[in-house]
């Protein structure tokens, strides 16, 4: 009897080992492959006065925090951004208390302007040459369509009713609407500079889209802040789970909202491409007779970005996005706008 429980732990023993060899080689072949383990560094980002970037909010997750910051990337490249008492960065140094028909651009942080200064911007710089209207820059980072739809219903249930409302679309907001795993890995890191919730939407048996609010916390699996092929692992299954949760199905429930909203106030609602393929958000717009333009630079060219300490767009970019967007509206928008 002892001689046969000898034997069974010996081969287990035996089985152990080959299991620890077998699983050297693997992270081995995946570390010679440039896989990595989960890694949370966050960004090289200063923001001054101390205290954060971003204040919680119970609807939209966060915004940013109104005032005057003096942000550093990287240690080597330095810009401001003005927020007014909603948390909005400014399209203008002087209050006025005239009373114009508002325009109000919605986007993410290519629209608020991470990493340009205030007057860089592009609602700034339409600011500048439409002396008649008031531009009203409702750019957040980090948001998308998700947001845009929340933030306009909560403002025309409090606010002023725009005349125009442009909402610039960029692909990269299917993985936000949803949050899907992809982006909490994504952004986890920056929680740092306020404590972040997100909204995302999903789709119920009904085919009814349901919104709920999540921390910005990614939970990496055991073992995947040592082992680069756990991690992959982990990465390849997330990716299928992201599959599942129909993040276009689910943009397009948040585009038809915010048309209905529009016409139900009789707002002239404006289309833009801000960022890589247009196809959807142009078929989306042609379906439901928006109008459309295309305001997209392309991000791959130097001089459209600001790296290497960051690659959001650049001055020279946003000039092109207003160039883009006054021909638009000149030609076409205004002239039809009582």
């Amino acid at each position: 009897m002892k001689s046969k429980f000898n034997k069974i732990s010996k081969q287990l023993l035996i089985n152990v080992l080959i299991l620890i060899c077998l699983l050297f080689i693997v992270e081995g072949i995946f570390r010679v492959k440039n896989y990595l383990p989960y890694q949370s560094i966050p960004p090289e980002v200063t923001v001054s006065p101390s205290g954060g970037f971003y204040d919680k909010d119970s609807l939209l997750g966060y915004k940013h925090k109104p005032g005057k910051f003096d942000i550093k990337l990287k240690k080597n490249f330095s810009f401001s951004s003005s927020h007014d008492t909603l948390g909005l960065r400014i399209t203008q140094y002087e209050k006025d208390s005239l009373i114009r028909p508002e325009i109000w651009i919605m986007g993410c942080s290519f629209t608020h302007g991470w990493s340009v200064n205030d007057q860089e911007t592009f609602p700034w710089i339409i600011q500048s040459k439409l002396k008649k209207h008031k531009i009203v820059n409702w750019g957040t980072s980090g948001y998308g369509t998700i947001h845009f739809y929340l933030q306009l219903k909560k403002a025309l249930e409090k606010s002023i009713q725009p005349e125009i409302v442009v909402l610039n679309h960029a692909n990269f907001h299917f993985d936000r609407n949803v949050f899907s795993y992809f982006r909490r890995r994504l952004v986890s890191s920056s929680n740092h500079l306020g404590d972040l919730n997100q909204p995302f939407g999903i789709i119920d048996s009904d085919g009814e889209l349901i919104i709920n609010q999540s921390k910005v916390i990614y939970n990496p699996w055991p073992l995947a802040r040592k082992l680069a092929f756990i991690f992959y692992l982990q990465k390849k299954i997330e990716y299928f789970r992201d599959q599942s949760k129909n993040d276009q199905q689910v943009t397009t429930l948040l585009l038809k909202k915010i048309v209905k909203l529009c016409k139900q106030k009789n707002i002239q609602l404006l289309i833009t491409n801000i960022w890589g393929d247009k196809t959807y958000i142009k078929e989306f717009s042609s379906t439901y007779q928006i109008p459309f333009v295309d305001i997209a630079v392309d991000l791959n060219k130097k001089e459209f970005t600001n790296r290497p300490f960051d690659s959001h767009p650049s001055r020279i970019a946003h000039q092109e996005y207003a160039k883009k967007l006054l021909d638009f509206f000149t030609s076409r928008v205004l002239k039809s706008t009582p």
